[in-house]
């Protein structure tokens, strides 16, 4: 009979519905292939993870260069303004002189040069090497605050040291799909990206760079939270406060540079790692250890009780004993045939011949 409608399309037993595939898996077969969100994360989720890095750092920067000498070390804007002012204006307001602030800019114009002179000699490397040095500079100018506490004369020139390390970061970051040292770029995609998601014209580029505009202006908030927090906490004094910028930007520019192409030590020690895999024993499971000489081998030959337990020989089948009868009565025979003449009819009638006979039947009834 034909099968009613509500139990074909399996609405009442929800047993009889298909089952979800199974996920796909790769060239080996033994591991699922990576969903969509995993392959996003391979390259995407790395990329912003490093930009809202250094944008936290950035802004943790900025408030305590701004505390501390009234200046800038990544907004080039803030630091013109204020070179405007002194030039022009010759206001009395303003914390430095003109050439202070043409110091600073010009170091961060440094940066950006020396950084795609390296970039260009040696691509995907300009980072990291760069990042040695003006790390070195940023360190050595935050001691000298540690060691000279106070020193209103040449401290504030100690910014000099710090803006060609925020320059080349301005310059590499874009690599990672947005600026890291700004915000209000990052403030007109969020809103580009706002208009065109209300009238559904929101496409996956754009998408992508709303998420990472809004992942950027939030670290950079966070960041300045917490340089301001630090300061209240040491009670103005911000001596010290800077000293894990410089080794944290230098991890960073490696991952940077590591992401575009990857480093000789990364590659090294991933070929180690795969050789060691290759060159590793099998599983306990999978080894099959060779007998060792000294040790007799057991007998795998299955025996005739093995046999019939497990019907291949059936119970009427000769046992050893048969066997041995069968070859003890040839091997009479044998030797009372040669014993007799082959002239000698009535021979057969004697007991030598009777026992022959005996073992020629034995050995037809073997």
């Amino acid at each position: 009979p034909r099968r009613p409608a509500r139990l074909a399309r399996g609405r009442h037993f929800p047993a009889m519905t298909q089952p979800s595939p199974a996920p796909l898996l790769d060239n080996l077969g033994t591991t699922p292939a990576p969903t969509f969100w995993q392959r996003v994360w391979a390259r995407r989720g790395r990329e912003r993870f490093l930009a809202a890095s250094f944008t936290f750092i950035v802004g943790y920067t900025n408030v305590i260069t701004l505390l501390r000498w009234k200046s800038f070390a990544t907004m080039m804007t803030g630091n013109t303004l204020l070179l405007g002012r002194a030039v022009l204006a010759n206001d009395a307001a303003v914390p430095h002189p003109a050439y202070y602030y043409f110091l600073v800019i010009g170091s961060f114009v440094f940066g950006t040069v020396a950084y795609n002179y390296v970039e260009t000699k040696m691509p995907h490397r300009g980072g990291t090497l760069l990042g040695l040095v003006f790390a070195a500079l940023m360190v050595g100018g935050e001691i000298f605050c540690l060691v000279h506490p106070g020193e209103e004369k040449f401290s504030p020139y100690l910014l000099v040291f710090l803006t060609p390390m925020f320059g080349m970061l301005t310059v590499a970051c874009p690599r990672l799909g947005a600026p890291t040292t700004m915000v209000t770029g990052h403030l007109a995609t969020l809103g580009t990206g706002i208009a065109k998601a209300w009238f559904g014209a929101l496409d996956p580029d754009h998408r992508n760079k709303t998420m990472m505009s809004i992942l950027v202006v939030i670290a950079f908030m966070l960041g300045a939270g917490v340089g301001a927090w630090a300061t209240l906490h040491k009670k103005q004094e911000t001596e010290g406060l800077l000293l894990p910028v410089a080794p944290a930007l230098l991890l960073l520019l490696f991952f940077t540079d590591h992401l575009h192409k990857p480093q000789a030590l990364v590659r090294k020690v991933k070929a180690r790692r795969h050789r060691h895999r290759q060159n590793m024993p099998p599983a306990a499971d999978d080894v099959v250890c060779p007998m060792d000489p000294g040790i007799e081998s057991p007998d795998m030959t299955p025996s005739l009780e093995d046999d019939t337990e497990m019907g291949l020989a059936s119970p009427t089948s000769p046992t050893s004993g048969d066997v041995e009868l069968a070859r003890s009565g040839e091997a009479g025979g044998s030797k009372d045939g040669a014993a007799a003449s082959p002239g000698d009819a009535e021979s057969l009638e004697e007991p030598g011949s009777g026992d022959a006979a005996g073992g020629s039947r034995a050995g037809v009834s073997v």
